[in-house]
């Protein structure tokens, strides 16, 4: 199972910060040349022997009245070990969902090459988010 890298934590850290101060959830647009990058708790669970927490975090758009994710991940985190795992993957305008790590009749399953493509793509977009959105 991947986790992201140690850069793409601290950004995904600051992220969640930034959401646990608005009520789990924030929308951070800090700048009009870039789409804004939405954060969102989801809820709290057990992994394995861990307390986790799973986010989700978006760039989001509209079309013909519909919200559009572009993309929209979703991780879990835990906090004892601060590592962070992608767990879902979903494009609307490509038409793509995919989960990578899930909990199917209470055991947690692992997708091992869609979950580690989830994570490499996750440590550069983290840094972009980073960047774009000056954080």
């Amino acid at each position: 199972m991947k986790y992201l890298n140690n850069q793409a934590t601290e950004v995904f850290n600051k992220l969640i910060a930034l959401a646990k101060d608005n009520e789990g959830h924030v929308k951070i647009k800090n700048n009009d040349v870039f789409k804004p990058v939405s954060v969102e708790h989801l809820y709290t669970h057990d992994f394995g022997a861990f307390k986790a927490e799973s986010y989700s975090i978006a760039h989001y758009d509209i079309q013909n009245g519909d919200l559009m994710a572009d993309p929209e991940i979703t991780f879990i985190f835990i906090p004892d070990l601060n590592r962070v795992y992608p767990s879902s993957f979903t494009n609307h305008y490509v038409g793509i969902y995919k989960e990578s790590l899930f909990e199917e009749n209470g055991k947690w399953k692992i997708w091992e090459k869609e979950q580690t493509d989830e994570a490499i793509f996750c440590n550069t977009w983290m840094m972009n988010i980073k960047q774009q959105q000056q954080i």
